[in-house]
């Protein structure tokens, strides 16, 4: 039974191995955003984004919060 034990370890330890080597991605500076709605994946319609924005905006006054959107098609990007 040990031997079983520690082949099955030692596979795992094999197939570990790779993907501790992977490349680590560089981490990009953080972006800054002026307008309260970013679209960056244009999903939203101007009439849209303008609801969008008026929505924010009055949330913005009564709650005293900054609050940003945006979308975009990928995260690391």
């Amino acid at each position: 039974m040990p031997f079983i034990a520690c082949a099955r370890a030692c596979r795992w330890a094999v197939i570990a191995v790779p993907w501790i080597a992977e490349p680590v991605a560089v981490a990009q500076a953080p972006t800054t955003y002026t307008d309260v709605v970013t679209d960056n994946a244009g999903v939203l319609s101007e009439a849209e984004r303008g609801e969008l924005v008026e929505e924010i905006q009055g949330v913005q006054r009564r709650e005293q919060l900054k609050i940003y959107v945006v979308f975009t098609e990928d995260f690391w990007a």
